[in-house]
């Protein structure tokens, strides 16, 4: 079975040299491959509720574990 990653797509994860850095690891733990979110841009506000989250707030959602 091979095992890929998806790299961050928002906050510091997502600046170029730490993008190189995590591709690298990645590279030397034997990853099969990384993927990056089809969503590369997000918004800085959202009114409306989100309905896959427990607390509604699709910003928070999958960013360190949705409670």
């Amino acid at each position: 079975m091979e095992y890929g990653f998806y790299l961050p797509n928002s906050g510091a994860g997502a600046e170029p040299d730490a993008l190189a850095g995590i591709a690298k690891q990645g590279d030397r733990l034997g990853f099969y491959c990384m993927v990056m979110p089809d969503h590369i841009l997000q918004p800085n506000q959202v009114r409306s509720t989100y309905p896959y989250s427990l607390t509604g707030d699709i910003l928070a959602a999958g960013q360190s574990g949705d409670e």
